[in-house]
C-alpha cells in the first residue's frame, strides 16, 4: 500500500522540524557530557559528593539514545519520502519498523505472557525510565509527576497498540531466513501507511521525553552546582585561615598558586 499524500505532507513537515531540534538538541547533550566527565574528576580529587553529577551524567547518556533513535527513525522517514522506486520506499519502511521495536526495547522495554498466562513486568521495571527517572521524578521533582504519568501512559497505549505484527517483521529484516520467499513476503506486504501511522506517535512520544529528561537534567545540574557552592564557600572560610597562618610564620609556600588551586574546586 502507498503512502497516502495526506500522510506523506505531514509527515514532511514533521520530520525537518524533529531532526532540526534534535541535532542541536543532541549537540549541546554531548557538549554537558564532556564537561561533567571533566567536573567528575575535579570533584573526586577533592572528595566532593558526586551523587547528583552522575545521576545527570546517566539522564544526559539516556537523552542521547532519545534523540539518535529520533533521528534516526526520521532519517529513515526522510529516505522513504525521497526514494524513486518500490524497493527503496519497502526499504525505508523495513528500518522503520525496527527502529521502532529496537528503540521501544532500549527505553522501556516490553511486557510478556508466562506459561500461566500471567503478565511479566520484570524487563520494564528495571528499565531506566520506570526506575531511575521514576525515582529522580518522586524524589526530588514532585512537580513533574503529572507530565511522567502522561508520558508513561503514552509508552503504554503505543505498545498495546502496535506490536503485534512489529517483532515478525523486525525479525525478518535483520536476521532474514533461509527460506528467503518468507522475506520477500514479508517485504511485498509491508502496510506502508500503517508502518508511518505507527511512526508518527512513537516519534511525538520520544521528542516529548527528549524535552522531559532536559529539564531533569538542567534540576539536577542545578542541585549540583548549589551543594558545590555551599562547600566552596565553607572550605574557602578555613582556607583564609591557613593563608594568615601561612603569613604570620612567614613559611615558604607561594600563597598565589595555593589560592588558584584552592579557585579550581567552585563550579560556574
Amino acid at each position: 500500500m502507498k503512502l497516502k499524500e495526506e500522510t506523506k505532507k505531514d509527515l514532511f513537515e514533521i520530520t525537518q522540524f524533529i531532526i532540526e531540534n534534535t541535532t542541536k538538541s543532541l549537540d549541546n547533550n554531548r557538549i554537558l557530557l564532556i564537561k561533567n566527565s571533566k567536573v567528575k574528576e575535579l570533584l573526586i580529587s577533592h572528595e566532593i559528593d558526586i551523587t547528583h553529577l552522575e545521576k545527570s551524567v546517566n539522564i544526559l547518556e539516556y537523552r542521547m539514545l532519545i534523540g539518535l533513535l529520533l533521528l534516526d527513525l526520521n532519517s529513515s522517514t526522510r529516505a522513504y519520502l525521497n526514494s524513486v522506486n518500490d524497493y527503496e520506499k519497502l526499504y525505508a519502511s523495513r528500518q522503520i519498523i525496527v527502529i521502532i521495536k529496537e528503540g521501544y526495547q532500549k527505553i522501556y522495554d516490553f511486557v510478556f505472557k508466562n506459561n500461566e498466562g500471567q503478565t511479566v513486568m520484570k524487563n520494564r521495571n528495571k528499565s531506566f525510565w520506570n526506575n531511575e527517572i521514576r525515582m529522580i521524578i518522586e524524589n526530588d521533582i514532585p512537580e513533574l509527576v503529572a507530565k511522567y504519568e502522561e508520558i508513561t501512559i503514552a509508552l503504554n497505549e503505543f505498545y498495546d497498540n502496535n506490536f503485534d505484527s512489529i517483532k515478525e517483521q523486525r525479525d525478518l529484516s535483520i536476521h532474514y531466513d533461509k527460506k528467503a520467499s518468507k522475506v520477500y513476503d514479508m517485504i511485498t506486504n509491508i502496510d506502508i501507511d500503517g508502518t508511518f501511522k505507527k511512526m508518527i506517535p512513537f516519534s511525538d512520544i520520544l521528542f516529548k521525553m527528549l524535552n522531559f529528561t532536559e529539564k531533569i537534567a538542567e534540576f539536577l545540574i542545578e542541585i549540583l552546582r548549589k551543594e558545590n557552592n555551599k562547600t566552596y564557600e565553607s572550605t574557602k572560610m578555613n582556607f583564609e585561615k591557613i593563608k594568615k597562618k601561612i603569613s604570620k610564620h612567614n613559611l615558604d609556600i607561594d600563597i598565589e598558586q595555593l589560592t588558584k588551586l584552592f579557585n579550581t574546586i567552585k563550579l560556574s
